[in-house]
């Protein structure tokens, strides 16, 4: 098995995987200016593919151990947050705005009926022939 991967380094290293001097799983990594290419024995790729395949069939596993899926879990939530804050600070703003909305049309109201009291009373006084002047 090949693994290919972005690298910076000239070098050529033959090991065994995890330093086991008795291990069958052997490795030879190419260090290239850019890349770095690592050629894996029959034993290391069936191993390898092996710790793979459990970390994928596990998902809770991959989640909980992979340090990307929690870097990318901790800047979901701080981005969560952010638009939470962010969408409560619309929300008091508009509720404030439709607060103030409904005070005026309240205020207003009130006006008009005390008008239309006024009015009515005025009327009244009219037709029964109460008059103060």
């Amino acid at each position: 098995m090949l693994l290919i991967q972005p690298g910076f380094g000239l070098s050529i290293k033959k090991w065994h995987m995890f330093g086991e001097k008795e291990s069958q799983r052997k490795m030879v990594l190419i260090k290239l200016p850019f890349i770095s290419i690592c050629w894996l024995n029959r034993e290391a790729a069936n191993y390898l593919s092996t710790c793979a395949r459990a970390a994928f069939n596990d998902p809770e596993w991959f989640v909980e151990n992979h340090h990307a899926v929690r870097q990318a879990k901790r800047k979901a939530k701080t981005t969560y947050m952010k638009a939470y804050r962010k969408a409560w600070k619309d929300h008091r703003e508009r509720y404030q705005q439709d607060m103030e909305k409904l005070e005026s049309e309240n205020m207003e109201l009130r006006r008009k009926l005390g008008e239309a009291k006024r009015d009515i009373d005025a009327y009244k006084r009219l037709f029964n022939g109460e008059s103060h002047a």
